[in-house]
């Protein structure tokens, strides 16, 4: 009995696991997953309703509603999140994918805009064509030293534009100075190449240079009238429409620049002072904002032009404004647009910084049958590249 109670005052050593707190149970890694999954798929329902809302805004005229035009501007980037998205679903969870690929599909006519594919098809060879350039010249480079490029891509560019056989050639920031050997441009234009037509506003005096820089039309068929468009009081932002009998038939061409976006780019990524990189984006931000007002106002007045005409209408020239823009939807919404109908790949026509910009455009009336369309990437001496399509009439 004694021993049997000594033994039960024995102590008992205890496992650690009976003495250790109690702790909080970690998540699984299954439930991880779960938490990771909502929280994409949140990401991304807020992505579709922004892309929805963006949609709508395009449409929207910045004079009336300035902040449009941000909004515009950040619609490629809602497109590459919706492609990455529609992968990482098809990997994880396929049928959220559905979320990001009807949102694409609703924004189609904006996916058309930005990257194209035509195969070579059959040439109807009864039908007649004609050949519309369209070259913004950058002033011929009058101004070499400050842009850092050689002099002598002044005459490599007007040797390619007077070489260049297109039967219309529209020409926006085309400088003139009759006393240079090099800068003479209109007589060199006149009676070097094959278009003995042309349209040109009224000089308007560039008084740094002597000189002046306007928009022109140059046509190898007879030109029956034309008139000055006139946006603003810049010597830059202008057009000119022309009346042109081509065959058997009258076209009306527009051929326009509007108000530039004039972004310094790279004044901004070279300046190393905070303060003054504040500075310059605020600028930059101002200039932006003043671009979308004028061009909403300028496209709002040719399209009023555009909507009158008894005849069949070309727009070419340099619109400054993104295809998701006020601007490009304004036209689209009456005519085709040639690098959508012709083009192909993603026909970016800046030769800067923002090389992914697509600017340059050409317009045209439903009736017109575009059957090819090239963005000139070899032809580099200017911030843009040229851009010409093939017509023919329906």
């Amino acid at each position: 009995m004694q021993k049997e109670a000594l033994c039960g005052l024995y102590w008992r050593p205890t496992t650690l696991t009976s003495i250790r707190p109690s702790l909080p149970a970690l998540p699984k890694p299954r439930s991880l997953r779960r938490v990771w999954i909502f929280f994409v798929l949140g990401v991304n329902l807020l992505v579709c309703a922004y892309t929805l809302g963006v949609y709508r805004f395009v449409h929207i005229s910045p004079a009336d509603f300035w902040p449009a035009g941000f909004l515009t501007l950040s619609l490629p980037i809602a497109m590459l999140l919706h492609v990455a998205f529609g992968l990482y679903w098809l990997w994880f969870s396929p049928p959220k994918a559905l979320f990001s690929l009807v949102v694409v599909l609703v924004g189609y006519p904006y996916w058309q805009r930005t990257l194209t594919y035509h195969a070579p098809g059959p040439v109807a060879e009864s039908l007649p064509s004609f050949e519309v350039l369209s070259y913004n010249v950058r002033m011929l480079n009058t101004y070499h030293e400050r842009l850092g490029v050689n002099a002598s891509t002044s005459t490599k560019m007007l040797d390619w534009l007077i070489e260049h056989d297109a039967d219309i050639k529209c020409v926006q920031e085309l400088y003139n100075a009759d006393t240079s050997r090099v800068y003479n441009s209109m007589k060199q234009l006149y009676f070097r190449q094959k278009h003995p037509q042309y349209a040109t506003p009224p000089p308007d005096l560039y008084e740094s240079r002597q000189g002046y820089v306007g928009v022109v039309i140059f046509s190898k068929f007879p030109i029956l009238r034309y008139e000055k468009l006139v946006f603003d009081r810049s010597g830059i932002n202008k057009g000119v429409v022309a009346d042109i009998a081509v065959g058997k038939d009258t076209i009306r061409v527009f051929n326009v620049h509007l108000q530039s976006m004039s972004i310094r780019v790279k004044k901004v990524l070279s300046e190393r002072e905070y303060e003054r990189a504040k500075k310059d984006l605020a600028d930059i931000f101002r200039r932006l904002k003043r671009g979308f007002v004028s061009r909403a106002e300028q496209v709002d007045l040719l399209e009023k032009r555009i909507a009158a005409s008894p005849y069949k209408v070309i727009v070419c020239g340099d619109l400054n404004d993104m295809p998701y823009g006020y601007t490009y939807s304004k036209l689209r919404k009456r005519l085709r647009n040639a690098f959508e109908e012709a083009g192909n790949g993603f026909g970016f026509t800046y030769n800067d910084k923002l090389f992914f910009l697509r600017i340059d455009n050409q317009f045209c009336d439903p009736r017109f049958s575009v059957r090819d369309f090239t963005t000139h990437r070899e032809v580099d001496y200017s911030d843009h590249f040229p851009v010409s399509a093939v017509y023919s009439l329906e």
